[in-house]
C-alpha cells in the first residue's frame, strides 16, 4: 500500500460496476466510507445504470466502452464533475491511474483481460474475482 494510505480512503477503480460483482463491491464501498472511495466506475453499455452510479458515488472517471454509449452517459452528467471516457484506453487510463490504490476487475471474459493488466505495475491492491473454484 501507498504511505499515505492509512491517512486517507484508498480510491477504488470498478472495471463493470454495473454486474453483479461491482454492485456488491460498491456495497461494501459504501459500508466503509472512511476506508474506501470511489474513483472510477466502468460499464459496457448500461448506460442509465452506470448514470445512475454516477450521481450516487461522484467517481472522478466514469468509462463507456463504447463511443455512443459515453456521449450519452456525458448528457446524463451534464453539471456533474465526473469525467467520461470511452474504449479500451479509458479502461486502461483509469486502471492504471495513479492515484488508483485497489482496483477490482468485474468485467466479464477476455475483454478485461487488457485494462485488468494495467493496474498489476501500479496499484497496491488488484481484485480478480471468479465464481468458480481453483
Amino acid at each position: 500500500m501507498p504511505s499515505n494510505a492509512a491517512s486517507r480512503p484508498q480510491n477504488v477503480t470498478i472495471l463493470g460496476a454495473t454486474g453483479t460483482i461491482g454492485l456488491n463491491t460498491l456495497d461494501v464501498i459504501a459500508r466503509h466510507p472512511g476506508q474506501y472511495r470511489v474513483f472510477a466506475l466502468t460499464a459496457n453499455s448500461r448506460v442509465a445504470e452506470l448514470a445512475a452510479l454516477c450521481q450516487q458515488y461522484q467517481p472522478r472517471f466514469a468509462v463507456m466502452l463504447d463511443a455512443d454509449a459515453a456521449e450519452n452517459l456525458q448528457t446524463l452528467l451534464a453539471g456533474s464533475d465526473t469525467v467520461v471516457l470511452s474504449g479500451l484506453a479509458g479502461l486502461e487510463q483509469v486502471a492504471a491511474h495513479p492515484e488508483v490504490d485497489v482496483v477490482m476487475a468485474a468485467i466479464v471474459g477476455a475483454a478485461g483481460l487488457k485494462p485488468a493488466w494495467q493496474p498489476r505495475r501500479l496499484a497496491s491492491v488488484f481484485c480478480w474475482p471468479t465464481r468458480k473454484p481453483w
